[in-house]
């Protein structure tokens, strides 16, 4: 039962990557970068992505739990980049971290259907 959820989950990153990826490049929307919900959720991400990480001990989705907390960590990082750098670079970063966010759910569904057809 958990294997399907799993793939559930990275269908909807993968999806949340793709709507930050559209609102990027199509729209040219982004939200405020200096709020401090923007800082707070990108030191909880990381914060996540840490554990996660560290979580995948010896478990059927190892590579799951370690590409996920590795992509939460470096999505937190390009969140915290955001806040500082110049207005020119906002929008490419914004699609590297929607971008970022959809291969981690490719990756991840293609690992965990893996798993999925392998346990029958």
């Amino acid at each position: 039962m958990q294997l399907p959820l799993r793939f559930f989950i990275e269908v909807i990153l993968a999806l949340l990557g793709g709507f930050i990826l559209w609102l990027a490049l199509v729209s040219h929307k982004f939200p405020d970068r200096h709020a401090p919900s923007w800082l707070m959720l990108s030191i909880a991400l990381m914060i996540w992505g840490a554990i996660t990480f560290f979580r995948a001990r010896g478990s059927r989705i190892y590579w799951v739990d370690r590409i996920g907390g590795v992509t939460l960590l470096l999505v937190g990082g390009l969140m915290l980049m955001i806040i500082r750098v110049p207005f020119d670079y906002v929008l490419p970063l914004f699609a590297a971290t929607g971008g970022l966010l959809v291969l981690r759910g490719i990756a991840g569904g293609a690992l965990v259907s893996r798993g999925m057809f392998r346990e029958k």
